[in-house]
């Protein structure tokens, strides 16, 4: 998920199974999810593990936004702030509010 940063299994078993139970629930039982590269025209990938980076869609939300809002992230910004930093920065002041 661009932007966002939970923890990894071995560094903190709990956040990381708090934070995968979340992004399970928000995904819940939508039928149709959307993914969406921060460059429209190009594929990105983590270039340690290999792995996509994307924005997920599913029922309308930006799962990567609420995440955060949510509170398993912070608006992960270390490569840049992308196209819906707005949206992050917006999410970040709900958590802190919660």
């Amino acid at each position: 998920l661009l932007r966002v940063d939970t923890p990894d299994y071995k560094a903190d078993k709990d956040g990381y199974l708090r934070a995968r139970k979340a992004l399970i629930d928000l995904i819940g039982d939508k039928k149709e999810i959307f993914i969406e590269f921060e460059n429209p025209r190009r594929e990105a990938r983590d270039p340690a593990l290999k792995r996509l980076l994307t924005y997920v869609w599913a029922g309308g939300k930006n799962l990567n936004v609420e995440m955060v809002r949510r509170g398993h992230s912070r608006f992960w910004q270390r490569y840049g702030k992308g196209r819906y930093a707005r949206w992050f920065r917006w999410a970040e002041s709900q958590a802190r509010r919660q």
